[in-house]
């Protein structure tokens, strides 16, 4: 992290992985070894879906902040971030930790599997991103908060978020249960099915549910948005509240939580949209068409490597 000192319009703050996609035939069983068909590797980590998507809808002048190893993958995630207009100048490079990484075995037909490797990521300095967020945001800024880095760094995001008055977007997912003095920063909280059943206590399936789940989570916070897998999404805040489904050819959630979702949406806010028609835009965004090659990558990256092995 550098210490630029222009505000931002967009601040996001997760984590940064590179993802590598393996496309199998079958779901490997344990001791058994499956041939892959191919192989392709590009930018991962919520963050980093959440920063791109966001540059894109902005047409730049969004900063991540995150961590990223002193190794040949992380000066690469951060010459492609560049590329998409993403500001890197806010990422820290430590030289005693990898780069995060991420496996995915996307099984022909649907499904599924991840590892991750955090690396870099759990090596992000909270006291840095506070000050950070201090020195890049103020009122008219959107922070968008992704809670897959460890928990004192999201809480000293938060904290410094709302202390220059900025908005935040955190995107809780399913992965972390905050205070409920954090849970109120956001506006919206952003949570697939199984994060709103963690923050209610209750089980989230379905549209139906996931309907009265956004509403209910106005308790928690300023307004909610509760992803729907299969449908699109739910919201709920000050301006009211709705439904969007998914529209036009048959689509299928991207597998790969609310990342796009949140970015779209956070930067549809900064432009001065309102929530309903932000997460419009943003469902448009999480989602691929059925059967996509892509479907573990909701950001169709300019630039994209692997090994694909030909048909027939």
């Amino acid at each position: 992290m550098s210490g630029h000192s222009s505000v931002a319009p967009l601040v996001v703050v997760g984590a940064v992985h590179r993802e590598y996609v393996l496309t199998v035939p079958t779901a490997p069983a344990p001791g058994e070894t499956v041939l892959a068909n191919g192989m392709r590797q590009h930018p991962g980590g919520g963050g980093v879906r959440q920063a791109v998507a966001a540059s894109r809808v902005l047409g730049g002048g969004v900063v991540l902040l995150g961590c990223v190893g002193d190794d040949a993958s992380g000066e690469l995630l951060l010459q492609e971030l560049r590329a998409e207009g993403v500001d890197t100048s806010e990422i820290e490079i430590v030289g005693w930790m990898a780069t995060g990484v991420v496996v995915v075995q996307a099984v022909a037909g649907g499904g599924n599997a991840t590892t991750v490797v955090p690396g870099a990521n759990s090596e992000v300095p909270a006291a840095r991103v506070g000050s950070a967020l201090g020195r890049r945001c103020d009122a008219a800024s959107v922070v968008v908060v992704q809670a897959d880095l460890r928990a004192e760094v999201v809480s000293e995001a938060l904290r410094a978020a709302v202390a220059v008055g900025a908005r935040c977007v955190l995107d809780l997912g399913s992965r972390l249960q905050l205070d409920p003095d954090e849970l109120a920063c956001g506006d919206p909280l952003v949570v697939d099915e199984g994060g709103a059943a963690s923050v209610l206590g209750r089980p989230v399936s379905g549209v139906v549910q996931a309907m009265d789940a956004a509403r209910e989570l106005q308790r928690f916070a300023r307004s909610s948005v509760v992803s729907v897998q299969g449908y699109g999404a739910c919201w709920a805040g000050g301006d009211g509240e709705g439904r969007v489904p998914v529209t036009g050819e048959p689509s299928t959630r991207t597998g790969a939580g609310t990342g796009a979702l949140a970015g779209v949406l956070a930067a549809r806010l900064a432009g001065g949209a309102s929530l309903g028609s932000a997460v419009q835009d943003g469902v448009r965004a999480d989602v691929l068409p059925s059967g996509s090659t892509e479907e573990q990558s909701p950001v169709p990256w300019r630039s994209r490597r692997g090994m694909t092995r030909p048909e027939g």
